[in-house]
């Protein structure tokens, strides 16, 4: 092997000072580090090992320290765009405005909300309550009530406040101007619950009925008769009228009817 090919192996650390050689025909093996000619070659090559072990440590911390920093900064962005998003959703629901009404006006409309006197309930079927129009659908009722069912409204004198009407039910306060106001500035938040329901190219009616009892929403009824046993529908409903500020004072039935999908005409 030339000397030549002997000193490339040493710099490529296939050699070092240990490694033994002969000259051809001596018969004698020899350390490279006890030959004159291959010592310098020798350090130089160790030098040029630590040099390059200390360059692949310093690398792998900078890969290490840049690889945290990505990390942190995926984090917080992530943190930020999800901030930047809930902020977003909770805006377009809850504050009144074109805003709000721009995120759903494409696929929800909503018809001006009906306002009746609350009743006390009875067996849980399907009777006319008043109110009812023709081809619009029947109301359930409270389960498991042994109080008579209600009976269709009579020419009866009105009954005042706290005292009982002809059919022996007690009947609620009204204040539908109150109702109403109430209803004109929430029943958008309603929309994100109903949006669920949507169905591409298709036109749905979603007719619902709450009864406020003592200012609250006691109870809720969806007149649909594909999306009236939908526990997940009723339950997001319910859990956003109970948010509704009545007065402590307002007991009434609201009926409110949303259009969902494409605009007829």
């Amino acid at each position: 092997m030339p000397a030549a090919q002997i000193i490339e192996k040493i710099y490529s650390h296939e050699l070092d000072g240990k490694s033994e050689v002969q000259v051809m025909g001596s018969g004698q093996f020899r350390r490279l580090i006890e030959i004159e000619a291959f010592r310098v070659h020798l350090a130089k090559a160790d030098v040029k090992r630590k040099v390059d072990k200390m360059a692949d440590s310093q690398s792998r911390d900078r890969a290490k320290k840049r690889n945290v920093t990505l990390v942190i900064a995926g984090v917080v962005i992530a943190v930020i765009a999800g901030g930047v998003i809930a902020a977003g959703q909770y805006l377009a629901v809850h504050t009144p405005g074109k805003g709000s009404e721009d995120l759903y006006a494409d696929l929800i409309t909503v018809d001006p909300p009906t306002v009746t006197r609350a009743r006390s309930g009875g067996s849980e079927e399907v009777f006319d309550y008043p109110g009812n129009t023709p081809g619009q659908p029947k109301r359930p009722i409270a389960q498991n009530d042994p109080s008579p069912k209600p009976k269709p409204h009579t020419n009866n004198p009105k009954p005042k406040p706290g005292e009982e009407d002809p059919d022996g039910m007690q009947m609620g306060q009204v204040d539908q101007e109150g109702i109403n106001d109430v209803v004109k500035k929430h029943q958008r938040g309603l929309f994100p619950c109903l949006a669920k329901a949507a169905k591409p190219g298709v036109s749905i009616k979603v007719p619902i009925e709450f009864t406020v009892a003592s200012g609250k929403v006691s109870k809720i009824w969806v007149d649909n008769p594909d999306l009236k046993n939908d526990s997940a529908l009723s339950e997001c409903l319910m859990n956003e009228l109970k948010k509704w500020p009545f007065k402590e004072a307002q007991n009434a039935s609201v009926g409110l009817s949303f259009n969902i999908g494409p605009k007829k005409g």
